[in-house]
């Protein structure tokens, strides 16, 4: 791929990232749901960036618990 190219795409594609994820924010954030609940939401959000790692982790313990 041209260099430019690339670099017009990755600038284009950033610029549309950020400003869906703005738009999204304000719309959503607007809710009464969410606005008493930002607290909870924040705490599931992180709890399930880190799930991954925890379910990984769990499965390479019990490989080695079979294995010995």
């Amino acid at each position: 791929m041209v260099y430019l190219r690339f670099l017009l795409s990755s600038i284009l594609g950033s610029l549309l990232w950020v400003g869906l994820l703005c738009y999204a924010g304000f719309i959503f954030g607007n809710l009464p749901i969410i606005r008493d609940n930002l607290k909870l939401l924040i705490i599931g959000i992180i709890v399930l960036s880190f799930l991954p790692g925890f379910i990984t982790w769990w499965h390479e313990k019990r490989k080695l618990r079979i294995v010995v």
